[in-house]
């Protein structure tokens, strides 16, 4: 799992979002939040 790439992490928690919330903006803005969480989150 953390070897995960922060992008690939946050695509999949756009999609799950998206399909959640049915609003493809909310999906992108959480998958990019996601991904650059993970990136920080995995680096510190």
């Amino acid at each position: 799992m953390k070897e995960l790439p922060g992008a690939l992490l946050g695509i999949m928690v756009g999609l799950v979002t998206w399909l959640v919330v049915g609003n493809v903006l909310v999906g992108v803005i959480a998958g990019i939040a996601g991904g650059i969480g993970w990136d920080l989150w995995r680096n510190r």
